[in-house]
């Protein structure tokens, strides 16, 4: 990926105001809305889907909605 650097920023400090917390009655709800989320806007600005991203970057974006959703409740 030529943006390497630029896409782990991205996921990074990828922010989760965009989901609705309410809508979620699970984490797994939350992590299923937060992977669309960044998808769409991976795919707008890098022309890649999160299933393009390595497994690290995964992990951590998993884990700042760990963070946040442990954060809302």
């Amino acid at each position: 990926m030529e943006n390497l650097k630029q896409i782990e920023d991205y996921v990074k400090s990828f922010e989760t105001v965009n989901i609705d917390f309410d809508d979620c009655d699970s984490f797994e709800d939350f992590k299923q809305e937060g992977i669309e989320e960044l998808d769409v806007y991976l795919q707008e600005d890098f022309g890649i889907g999160y299933e393009d991203l390595d497994e690290t970057l995964k992990k951590n974006f998993i884990k700042l909605l760990r963070r946040d959703w442990n954060e809302y409740f």
